[in-house]
């Protein structure tokens, strides 16, 4: 997506191919900085289809080999999940959204920027009113305000979020994280086995291939039905070959151990 709003923004884009499952690797990301002709790279970096969860920080080091190229990264699905040091891995914007590991309604962009992403922009005319830095920075020094209205219950229920997430600690919130991570593939491959390429798997969502070939689509509406419990189907040509587990937000080992224990009752494990 990132790509596509960039081309119709008018800019050129080269993309990095992978085979669904497989990760961003960080020699062909320098083998393309090494010719020199790129303002920046952008890149996910947790996949929700494939449950892959690229090499950010590798990337992010490389990168500081080229301190004029940006580095902007997708991590709207795992964010608040997965931590990354965002300076140390020289991340100059990064943008999630409330309704993923933040464990909130949907409706609320949330991004950082560097200070030279920044310093960038004043040097250019954003063609975006809502999503220009500059925009929003200016009413908010000049006036104290955001420069459109706001979704205030949203904006309400974010500081409460950020103060319960505090409290738990971003470290204690990463370890909670990848408990359940680990939980979740142990399991998918006692029964199945995992989609995304060995050492690159997701901490907020695994990707189970179904290897079992059971009734994928049947199953999520039986433990939907009997359980009142959700997990999802594989995304687009995956939907039959494989289902995915989400472990974000305020999940715990427990409540996932309880949903695969759903799908193993269902599916006659």
């Amino acid at each position: 997506r990132q790509a596509d709003v960039a081309e119709r923004l008018g800019k050129e884009v080269d993309r990095i191919d992978y085979e669904w499952g497989e990760a961003v690797k960080p020699g062909d990301v320098r083998e393309a900085l090494e010719t020199g002709e790129y303002d920046a790279v952008g890149m996910v970096m947790n996949e929700t289809s494939t449950g892959v969860r690229n090499p950010v920080e590798e990337i992010g080091e490389l990168l500081g080999d080229y301190p004029e190229t940006y580095f902007v990264v997708d991590a709207i699905s795992c964010l608040g999940g997965d931590y990354v040091d965002i300076e140390a891995h020289n991340i100059d914007c990064i943008f999630t959204s409330t309704q993923k590991a933040f464990a909130m309604p949907p409706g609320l962009a949330v991004c950082t920027v560097s200070d030279a992403a920044y310093e960038r922009e004043l040097e250019t005319d954003s063609a975006s009113w809502y999503g220009g830095f500059q925009r929003c920075l200016d009413y908010y020094d000049r006036k104290g305000q955001t420069h459109s209205t706001p979704a205030i219950p949203l904006m309400l229920a974010y500081r409460e979020q950020m103060k319960h997430m505090l409290e738990e600690g971003h470290e204690a919130r990463d370890r909670r994280h990848r408990e359940m991570a680990e939980y979740a593939r142990g399991w998918a491959r006692e029964h199945f086995d995992t989609f995304p390429e060995e050492g690159y798997e997701s901490q907020t969502v695994t990707c189970v291939e179904n290897t079992r070939d059971i009734d994928v689509a049947a199953t999520v509406e039986a433990v939907s039905e009997e359980y009142d419990m959700v997990f999802s189907s594989g995304y687009g040509r995956l939907s039959e070959a494989s289902f995915r587990i989400g472990h974000m937000g305020e999940h715990t080992v427990e409540s996932i151990r309880a949903l695969t224990d759903a799908i193993e009752d269902v599916a006659g494990l």
